[in-house]
């Protein structure tokens, strides 16, 4: 899978795309809900957080984010609803 998104397949009947947006330094992570088009942002992120690639657990309850940085990290997510 890419960076560019992910199809959330794990909420049930809609069909929703992951994708990060933002400008070049700075990024968070959305979800759009492809049968209605409504967006929702999924992280709020400081400046200091630079995101290079995500990916969503099969449920949609945690994420995990690729954090650029030095000494760069793996970070995970718990996200109480999908």
């Amino acid at each position: 899978m890419s960076r560019r998104g992910r199809v959330d397949a794990a909420r049930g009947r809609s069909r929703a795309l992951a994708v990060m947006r933002g400008n070049i330094q700075h990024k968070d992570v959305w979800l759009i809900d492809l049968d209605t088009g409504i967006e929702r942002q999924l992280t709020a992120l400081s400046d200091e957080f630079t995101i290079r690639d995500f990916d969503l657990s099969a449920d949609g309850r945690e994420m995990v984010v690729d954090r650029v940085q030095e000494h760069s990290d793996v970070v995970m997510i718990d996200r109480k609803s999908p």
